[in-house]
């Protein structure tokens, strides 16, 4: 009679793959990948040593190795509130434009449409050293970063945004000089990207032909989201831009006292300018300097509903209303917020004037994307960016959406068209 475990039974056939498994997460992979993605990964590894070997060749024929190095790592604690006496001050406010790009072609798309001042700053400034200036790009792209590791899982052959960048530009090498991990309202300004590779549809991953002289220079500020923050769905009332559901506002009414304790004790509440918004409020107007509502599309805090739920329990023809998620947690909300206000304060601070924002954290960090929306076109609209003048001649948000899942056209009926 067989005594031993009865996996080991004669005649069962014996299953390796959880050990397999286990194995290699002791060995520091995250996930085990399915069999049909390897190839795909491999080529993705085989991209990263290639875009590290001749973006360091054109750096080196260009002379600015160390430019393209350079990382500097800002907070909200580093970076005042902006003052009129730094903006330029264009004619009119920046009209915002979401596009169904990636990051990086929306940025050089910016700076085709400006060819004489992209030309201007690309071309390297006669200096009495031996080395050239570095150019300083007019256009800077957000990064949606990991805060753990430079350039997220580009060398393990990841695909997100930011691996994206970094396969096709110089972005990895001035993060590795920044000192990661990175706080929660803390991210790395890059002020010299060379782009050596289109764009990643492509299953050659072609690099950009034509001499070093010729490829385009960006900046780029590297900002990371929140990881799969608690969502709550709510009720959105047909035909109405924006509302919020009686339930989710009790709940935010609920933890509002603990809530504004956390925040008031933590060093980024500080640094923002108004206490964080809070879900259950609903109405037109600001508060503090902040616009909540009349933002006339999407998210909530907008409409000039009561918070009473009667907007919820309205349809139009028997229409059932529609649902949206949000962010579950006000200081969610609050600490997003402040993310988008570090990145507007670096762009404006070292003075780029073209600016390429995205679908911040809506892709694998599963943010809300309506919520996150809305969350810009409040940043956009505070006393900060508003009132001290016109900071940017372009304000773009790039958000890539192929397969049309619907975060392009969310983004584009929330912001699309408002003067910033």
């Amino acid at each position: 009679m067989f005594c031993g475990p009865f996996w080991k039974q004669p005649g069962r056939p014996h299953n390796h793959s959880k050990r397999r498994a286990t194995r290699r997460l002791r060995d520091g992979e995250s996930h085990r990948m399915p069999r049909y993605y390897e190839p795909r990964r491999e080529q993705l590894r085989a991209t990263c040593r290639e875009t590290l070997q001749v973006a360091g060749d054109h750096l080196q024929q260009l002379q600015q190795t160390a430019a393209a190095r350079q990382g500097y790592k800002h907070s909200l604690a580093t970076l005042p509130l902006l003052s009129a006496r730094h903006c330029p001050n264009f004619p009119q406010p920046a009209k915002v434009r979401v596009i169904n790009q990636d990051t990086l072609n929306a940025g050089i798309s910016l700076m085709s449409q400006r060819a004489p001042a992209a030309a201007a700053a690309s071309a390297p400034a006669p200096t009495s050293g031996a080395l050239p200036a570095a150019p300083d790009p007019e256009v800077a792209v957000m990064i949606f970063g990991n805060r753990h590791c430079p350039g997220g899982g580009w060398r393990n052959g990841a695909l997100a945004q930011e691996e994206a960048v970094c396969y096709r530009s110089s972005l990895a090498l001035s993060l590795e000089n920044a000192q990661y991990p990175l706080g929660r309202n803390e991210g790395v300004f890059s002020p010299y990207v060379l782009v050596v590779r289109q764009d990643m549809d492509r299953s050659d991953h072609r690099l950009i032909p034509g001499p070093p002289e010729y490829l385009p220079v960006v900046s780029a500020m590297t900002v990371c989201a929140i990881f799969k923050p608690e969502i709550s769905t709510v009720p959105v009332a047909h035909g109405s831009s924006s509302s919020c559901g009686s339930r989710a506002q009790a709940e935010q009414s609920s933890r509002r006292p603990a809530q504004q304790q956390d925040i008031q004790s933590s060093p980024a509440g500080r640094q923002s300018p108004t206490p964080p918004p809070q879900r259950g409020w609903v109405g037109g107007g600001s508060r503090g300097g902040h616009s909540w509502g009349n933002s006339g599309s999407g998210g909530c805090g907008g409409g000039g509903e009561a918070s009473d739920g009667r907007a919820e329990s309205r349809t139009t023809g028997g229409v059932a209303p529609r649902e949206k998620s949000i962010f579950a947690l006000g200081r969610d909300r609050h600490y997003t917020m402040d993310k988008m206000r570090l990145a507007l304060r670096m762009a404006a601070f070292h003075r780029k004037r073209s600016i390429v924002l995205g679908a911040f954290g809506c892709g694998v960090y599963a943010n809300p994307p309506e919520d996150v929306a809305q969350c810009w076109l409040e940043v956009l609209r505070e006393d900060e960016f508003r009132l001290t003048g016109n900071w940017w001649r372009d304000v773009c948000f790039a958000v890539y959406d192929p397969r049309g899942e619907g975060n392009y056209e969310v983004f584009k009926k929330v912001l699309h068209g408002h003067r910033v």
